[in-house]
């Protein structure tokens, strides 16, 4: 079992990662999601990594771009 990660902007392709994440579950593997996404996170699945971790990680805050 490998863990694969979906690096991706997640407010706005939420559907479309989601399919991609349900195929990696699928054939036996880990995910982890990390969202890079500024307008919020999605409903459909949860998220490992939020969009504000990512921004604080880079040494800045994400409200602002907001």
């Amino acid at each position: 079992m490998r863990t694969i990660s979906l690096v991706g902007a997640f407010d706005t392709k939420a559907a479309e990662y989601g399919f991609v994440r349900e195929q990696i579950l699928a054939r036996g593997h880990q995910v982890l999601t990390v969202n890079t996404g500024i307008m919020g996170s999605p409903d459909f699945f949860p998220l490992d990594v939020q969009a504000h971790d990512v921004a604080k990680a880079g040494g800045g805050i994400l409200e602002p771009l907001r």
